[in-house]
């Protein structure tokens, strides 16, 4: 799916979908959607099979030195524009690549055709069949929730507000 396909789908909300499970609304994101925080994603990486990096159960931040990694472009989400402030002024033996705000196949189909690491997240640990994903020692992490439509009918909102007090219980 493209990032237009997806922007369409996610403004289909309260038409064809009631809520969904997403990642922290992007910056460009959602100006007609509520977004409910239940838990945070680990950030990690995925390389392909080939890559020297895939046989390796963790790594370390100094394992990418001489690696370019592909990230969403600056400006498209501020947990990823701090993660990449991070890294350029700390790490910057590693070469950033911008990709588009959403990954699509074509940006899962290039870090398998190259040898460049993608940033991802746990939750996508399958997401491609020619690539691993690798838990990096690091403390980066994106917020997932549930996503859902600020005209939302009110068996949804109950659903929301049950749904946020179950989750208050449990931070």
């Amino acid at each position: 799916m493209t990032t237009k396909g997806i922007l369409c789908e996610i403004k289909k909300l309260g038409e064809k979908f009631d809520f969904l499970v997403a990642c922290a609304i992007q910056k460009h994101g959602c100006p007609f959607a509520g977004f409910l925080p239940l838990g945070r994603y680990k950030k990690m990486v995925a390389v392909s099979r080939e890559h020297p990096l895939a046989a390796k159960s963790c790594i370390n931040i100094e394992d990418l030195y001489g690696e370019t990694l592909m990230m969403v472009s600056r400006g498209d989400s501020g947990i990823n524009d701090f993660m990449r402030n991070d890294l350029e002024k700390n790490h910057p033996q590693i070469r950033i690549e911008d990709t588009p705000h959403f990954y699509d196949l074509s940006v899962f189909n290039r870090c398998a055709e190259t040898k460049n690491v993608l940033l991802t997240i746990e939750c996508w640990q399958e997401v491609h069949p020619g690539l691993i994903s690798i838990p990096v020692n690091w403390e980066y992490s994106i917020p997932y929730g549930i996503l859902y439509s600020l005209n939302a009918p009110e068996d949804v909102k109950k659903f929301i507000n049950v749904a946020k007090d179950f989750s208050s219980l449990s931070l």
